[in-house]
């Protein structure tokens, strides 16, 4: 136990963080749920179930099914036939427009605009009416990490300078619709905080000559305190530096800066290590609200040497408030060594 708060810097970023143990124990008002669950509206059909593809834009990739499912048999509405296994659409309520010109800006003094140029894409993970995507099976939740590899290749050819790929799980989390789902959005620029983390990792390895990531997955596994499991190709570790309580990173164990590279073999090894890693957060943390964020190597920047693709899981056990929003400084209750042995407890077993 820490015998005091601490101040922790994230390594990639420079954000810091403030490790608490002792908030855990404060009282909460009466209404106030203290572990904000996957709780939502559950209404079936919906636009993202088969049989309502109408409802949404007609799709971009589309992997048929290729034997009929017996899983989804009880489900009302559902056939005994299943037409498709994922399907990405583009957003029906988009963010940002392909048609929006770009680079041209409007500069009025300190006023800067321009428009809302990329792709919105909704990756709609499986045709069985589920929030959870830990009740995926392996190879289906393999689907889903191959369709972002697909996706990501696709976009990249049209020449946008990043892809935000990132799942919100709960309506805590931002999840406007039960059935579990994924966005990929493309941007005409980097985001700042990609561009920040970026650069962190380039004057690391420009000092030093290795792999910021490559390094803190070395001592991290040799150390194993937030290690909280791995495979041949993987490693998860609860993050060093928190937003979140049980804030947990999977990385490459190798070198490799883009997702969009992995093999059908790598995909559902990480598949399978992710449902693990799922189901621990699922026992520890009461089902929670929760947002996964693939982070992959900007396309607008020669990046390949110095960055590590990382994908995060932000369980949404606390609320951000003046300090988090105003400063940039998150509060975390839970010490990161004890989540990593908490969540190595709970791990399913292998195979």
């Amino acid at each position: 136990m820490l015998p005091q708060p601490q101040l922790r810097r994230d390594p990639l970023s420079g954000r810091w963080a403030i490790i608490a143990p002792e908030r855990a124990a404060r009282p909460h008002s009466a209404g106030h749920r203290p572990t904000p669950r996957r709780d939502g509206d559950h209404e079936f059909p919906c636009p993202f179930c088969p049989g309502q593809e109408e409802q949404t834009p007609p799709a971009v990739l589309v992997y048929p099914a290729s034997v009929p499912p017996t899983h989804q048999a009880g489900l009302p509405g559902t056939t005994p036939t299943l037409p498709w296994r994922v399907r990405v659409v583009p957003n029906r309520y988009p963010a940002v427009r392909p048609e929006a010109s770009w680079p041209y800006c409007l500069v009025d003094g300190p006023w800067v605009a321009a428009p809302a140029a990329g792709r919105s894409e909704v990756v709609i993970e499986t045709p069985l009416h589920l929030a959870d995507p830990g009740q995926l099976p392996v190879a289906d939740l393999a689907d889903v990490f191959r369709a972002y590899r697909d996706r990501l290749l696709a976009l990249a050819a049209e020449g946008w300078a990043y892809a935000a790929v990132f799942k919100n799980v709960g309506a805590e989390a931002g999840a406007s619709l039960v059935h579990t789902h994924s966005q990929i959005i493309t941007l005409p620029l980097i985001p700042p905080l990609a561009l920040q983390q970026s650069e962190i990792a380039r004057h690391h390895f420009q000092r030093t000559g290795q792999c910021l990531i490559c390094t803190l997955v070395e001592s991290e596994i040799r150390s194993a305190e937030r290690l909280i499991s791995d495979s041949r190709r993987f490693a998860v570790l609860t993050a060093y530096a928190p937003r979140f309580p049980y804030e947990l990173w999977l990385v490459p164990r190798s070198h490799l800066s883009r997702f969009e590279d992995l093999d059908d073999q790598a995909l559902l090894e990480l598949a399978g290590l992710w449902k693990r890693v799922l189901a621990a957060v699922d026992a520890v943390c009461d089902q929670p609200a929760y947002n996964w964020i693939l982070h992959t190597a900007p396309w607008g920047l020669a990046a390949t040497e110095w960055f590590h693709w990382r994908l995060e899981l932000l369980p949404r056990l606390a609320q951000p408030a003046g300090l988090e929003w105003g400063f940039g400084c998150f509060i975390c209750s839970v010490v990161p060594e004890h989540a990593a042995a908490q969540l190595r407890d709970a791990l399913p077993p292998s195979g």
